[in-house]
């Protein structure tokens, strides 16, 4: 654990806090409010900056930057609308008696919890997708995008930060075996990245495991390698039950790729 990790969870653990001493005083409802406002915007944001990258702005901060911008802006765009459609309710005498004080605090405290939550599930799927689209690009030769780097980034920060450990064994979405696995995969039906990773002494256990053999040239795992489904490749249910077997849980532990040395 170092000071960056134990950065992650405290920054998160004070935005926690604040939302909680938030509920208590301005009420349950505008905390709700702001949690959904911010996860559109946040939805936005990254749709935003791959279609900004996607203009030929790949390896520079315009994309950040506009992503930013667009993020801001949808934001309070948001926030306001979804205030004005609830504006009768908040201003009713049943929403004054559950929108403050310590119920609503209570509640704003589960409700930002399970945004968290579900944020974190997020971001490591979306940073697990990126590391299998980022395999591919080296199996092609290519350069991985800013986007694909960055989120792969975050989920590596997260998941080695204090509340992410905890998150991580209560994520029933992502997996990293099933990852190291979809990425063997990609691998292994890429003719000159197989004759890199046949030789090498980590892969002998799986690829020698008959499972293995077998489950790698299902027709649909081998389109998907090699069509880059990336999506059907990492929730495909064969592999998925494939690593549940804990000895090739702690095979794929040990494993260390040809691209990423």
């Amino acid at each position: 654990m170092n000071l960056q990790d134990i950065d992650v969870s405290a920054v998160i653990a004070i935005v926690i806090l604040v939302f909680v001493i938030i509920g208590f005083i301005k009420g349950l409802v505008r905390i709700l409010l702001t949690l959904i406002a911010l996860s559109i915007s946040a939805y936005t944001a990254w749709l935003g900056f791959c279609y900004i990258q996607e203009l030929g702005h790949d390896q520079s901060s315009i994309s950040a930057i506009g992503a930013f911008i667009i993020w801001l802006t949808s934001f309070i765009v948001c926030l306001r609308a979804l205030r004005f459609i609830i504006a009768p309710f908040n201003s009713s005498k049943a929403g004054k008696k559950i929108g403050y004080g310590r119920p609503a605090a209570i509640l704003s405290f589960i409700a930002v919890l399970l945004t968290v939550w579900t944020g974190f599930i997020g971001v490591r799927y979306a940073g697990s997708i990126a590391d299998l689209r980022h395999t591919k690009n080296i199996l092609k030769g290519g350069a991985t995008n800013s986007r694909d780097t960055s989120i792969r980034k975050l989920k590596t920060s997260l998941d080695s930060s204090i509340m992410g450990n905890l998150i991580y064994k209560v994520d029933p979405v992502n997996s990293d075996a099933k990852l190291t696995m979809a990425k063997i995969m990609l691998i292994y039906h890429d003719k000159p990245m197989r004759t890199k990773m046949l030789p090498a002494p980590i892969f002998d256990s799986i690829l020698n495991d008959q499972r293995f053999l077998e489950v790698t040239y299902l027709d649909d795992i081998k389109d998907s390698a090699l069509s880059g489904d990336f999506v059907a490749l990492y929730h495909n249910e064969i592999i998925a039950k494939f690593v549940t077997d804990e000895q090739v849980k702690q095979e794929l532990k040990t494993v260390k790729f040809p691209h990423e040395n």
